[in-house]
C-alpha cells in the first residue's frame, strides 16, 4: 500500500515536470516571436498560424463592403419603346431593390449551371436584344464567374467560363409562363441565351407589368427621364460608337445636379518644410501599433517617406498615398478570390474612404504573380473620375481612387488618392445633359479627336473629373465622352439660364 502511494507521487511529479517543460517551450516560442517582431517590425504571416483557426473571421465592415461593391452600374427598365434608369435612391429605390434581388438569383443559377438551357447567339443580335421589353443590368467592370460566385456566395460550375458584362432579363420573351429568358453579353462580345425556370421567390410578370405602369406615370410627372438606345437613332457615323448605349435625347435637356466639395484631409495635408515631429503626429494613424519601427523623412519635393524593413509608405504633397511591401514577398499568386479579400482587408485597415461616397469595383487585371484591383467612387450615383499626376514622376498618372496589387498572401502595393468629398447641399443647378449637345461640344473643344488612332465612343455620360489642381474647389458635373483605350474627354455642361 505504501509502495503504491510512493509510485503515485513519483508519477505526479513526472506529469508536473512534463507540463512545466511544455510551458517553457511555449514561453520560448513566444519570446522568439516577440524578439522577431521587434527586430523585423512584423512577424511572417505563418508564425501563429498553428495557434489560429484555419479560416479567419471576416469583419462586419468587409462583409458590408462586399455587398456594396457588387451592385449594378445601372438597371434599365424597357417597354421596347421607353427606357428608364431606376436608382437605389429616390422614387425608384423600391423597384431597384426588387429587380436587383431577382437578377442576382438568376445570375446565381447561370454560374451554378443548374437546370438551364443556353444557346450561343450571333453577336450582332445584342443591339436588337436591348430593344426588347426587358430589364437590363450593366456592371461597372467585367467580372469572371469565380468573382461573381464570391460576391453571391454561390457555387460556380465553370470558373473559367464567360466573363460577365451585361444581362438582359426578358420574362415576356419566354413562351412558358413559368420560365424566363436571360441574355448575357460577355467580355468578348459574345451573346448567350438562357431559359431559366422561375422559382417561388422570383418576380412574376404581373409585378413587372405593374412596375412598367408606375414608371410610365413617373415619366409623365417628369420625375424620371426617358432614354433612347443609340441604335434606335439610325445615325450613321464615320467612327465606331457603341450601339446599345443609352443617350439623353428625349424631353427636357436639363437635369438638376449638385456640385461636390473636394479637399485633402488635414492629416494628409503636408506642406513643404513641415517638421518631422508634426508629420509623424499627423500620419501615425496609418502605421498602427508598429509606428515606432518606422523611419520618417522628407525630400526636396515635400514627399514624406515612412519605411521599416517590411513596409514603405509615401505621402505626396497632392494627397496621394503610395504603399509598397518591401520585405520578403512570401506566398504565391493564388486565387483571385483570396487576393481580393487581402485587398479589401488593406482598404479596411487604412480606413480612408470618404463617408459620403459609394465605392465600386472598376477594374481587375491579372499578371504573372499578382492581381490588380481598381476601386472608384460615386457621389449621389454620379461617377467620379481621377486624373492625378504624381510629384517627381513625370507623366505618371493615377486614374482611379484606389489601386491595389495583391496575391494569395497579402497586399503588395497601393496607390490611394486621399480626399474628403462632400456633396454641396441646396446648390443644385439645371445642367444640359443632352447627348447630341455634349458630343458636338466635345468635337469643338477637341478638334483632332477623330484623328486619334482607333477612335471610338463607348459612352457619353455625366460625371465629376478630379485633377490635382481642383482640390479645395467646388467641382461641377461635366459631360464625359468615354473613348477607346480608356480615354476620357471632358466638357463643361451648359447651365440653364436663371440658375
Amino acid at each position: 500500500m505504501g509502495f503504491s502511494t510512493r509510485e503515485g507521487s513519483f508519477m505526479n511529479r513526472e506529469k508536473l515536470k512534463k507540463f512545466l517543460l511544455i510551458g517553457l517551450i511555449m514561453s520560448s516560442i513566444m519570446q522568439v516571436g516577440i524578439l522577431w517582431d521587434f527586430s523585423t517590425h512584423g512577424l511572417p504571416s505563418y508564425f501563429f498560424r498553428a495557434f489560429q483557426d484555419r479560416v479567419a473571421p471576416v469583419s462586419a465592415s468587409i462583409k458590408k463592403m462586399k455587398a456594396e461593391l457588387f451592385s449594378p452600374k445601372r438597371i434599365i427598365v424597357s417597354t421596347g419603346a421607353s427606357n428608364w434608369i431606376v436608382s437605389k435612391e429616390g422614387d425608384t429605390q423600391d423597384v431597384y431593390k426588387a429587380l436587383w434581388d431577382d437578377a442576382k438569383d438568376y445570375i446565381s443559377k447561370i454560374i451554378a449551371g443548374e437546370d438551364i438551357e443556353n444557346v450561343t447567339m450571333p453577336d450582332e443580335k445584342w443591339s436588337d436584344i436591348v430593344l426588347l421589353k426587358s430589364i437590363g443590368i450593366e456592371l461597372d467592370t467585367p467580372l469572371s464567374q469565380d468573382m461573381i460566385g464570391y460576391f453571391l456566395d454561390s457555387k460556380v460550375k465553370n470558373s473559367s467560363g464567360a466573363v460577365f458584362v451585361k444581362f438582359v432579363i426578358a420574362p415576356w420573351d419566354s413562351v412558358n409562363y413559368n420560365s424566363t429568358t436571360v441574355y448575357l453579353l460577355d467580355s468578348n462580345m459574345h451573346v448567350y441565351k438562357y431559359s431559366l425556370a422561375m422559382s417561388q421567390k422570383n418576380l412574376k410578370r404581373e409585378f413587372y407589368d405593374a412596375e412598367l405602369e408606375k414608371l410610365n406615370k413617373l415619366q409623365d410627372q417628369e420625375a424620371i427621364r426617358n432614354y433612347m438606345v443609340f441604335s434606335e437613332s439610325k445615325i450613321k457615323l464615320s467612327y465606331p460608337i457603341r450601339q446599345d448605349m443609352l443617350v439623353s435625347a428625349y424631353g427636357d435637356k436639363y437635369d438638376k445636379l449638385g456640385q461636390i466639395d473636394v479637399t485633402i484631409p488635414e492629416n494628409f495635408h503636408i506642406a513643404p518644410g513641415s517638421k518631422l515631429l508634426d508629420v509623424e503626429s499627423k500620419l501615425g494613424g496609418i502605421l498602427g501599433r508598429d509606428g515606432d519601427s518606422y523611419d520618417i523623412f522628407t525630400d526636396a519635393m515635400g514627399t514624406v517617406t515612412m519605411k521599416n524593413l517590411n513596409n514603405q509608405y509615401r505621402v505626396y504633397t497632392d494627397g496621394v498615398l503610395e504603399y509598397k511591401k518591401t520585405g520578403n514577398l512570401t506566398g504565391d499568386k493564388g486565387s483571385k478570390e483570396q487576393a481580393f479579400k487581402n485587398a479589401m482587408s488593406f482598404v479596411e485597415k487604412l480606413g480612408l474612404i470618404p463617408d459620403n461616397v459609394q465605392v465600386y469595383l472598376s477594374g481587375i487585371e491579372e499578371t504573372r504573380d499578382r492581381f490588380k484591383f481598381k476601386f472608384d467612387y460615386k457621389a449621389a450615383n454620379v461617377p467620379i473620375y481621377f486624373d492625378i499626376g504624381l510629384d517627381g514622376k513625370n507623366g505618371d498618372k493615377i486614374q482611379n481612387a484606389i489601386i491595389i496589387e495583391s496575391n494569395n498572401d497579402d497586399a503588395l502595393s497601393c496607390y490611394w488618392v486621399v480626399r474628403n468629398i462632400e456633396l454641396v447641399k441646396d446648390k443644385k443647378k439645371q445642367y444640359n445633359v443632352n447627348f447630341s449637345d455634349t458630343l458636338d461640344k466635345t468635337f469643338v473643344e477637341y478638334p483632332n479627336i477623330k484623328q486619334v488612332k482607333d477612335f471610338s465612343i463607348q459612352d457619353v455620360l455625366v460625371g465629376y473629373r478630379l485633377t490635382g489642381e481642383n482640390v479645395g474647389l467646388k467641382i461641377e458635373p461635366m459631360g464625359l465622352v468615354m473613348g477607346g483605350n480608356n480615354s476620357i474627354y471632358s466638357v463643361k455642361l451648359p447651365v440653364k439660364k436663371g440658375d
